[in-house]
């Protein structure tokens, strides 16, 4: 089976933006049985940090 790996690039000033990729995977990709990685670069690795969270 083929995996999805999501790019995410935008931070928590675009909530909106930055929620897109984790839909594509929790909505979309995941239950149609694809295995899916997120990859945070740049701004999107501040959507990890625990104030965001």
């Amino acid at each position: 089976m083929a995996g999805l790996l999501i790019v995410a690039a935008t931070g928590p000033t675009d909530p909106t933006r930055a929620s897109v990729p984790f839909h594509i995977a929790v909505n979309g990709a995941r239950p149609a049985g694809t295995e899916v990685a997120i990859a945070l670069a740049g701004d999107a690795a501040e959507l990890i940090k625990p104030d965001v969270i």
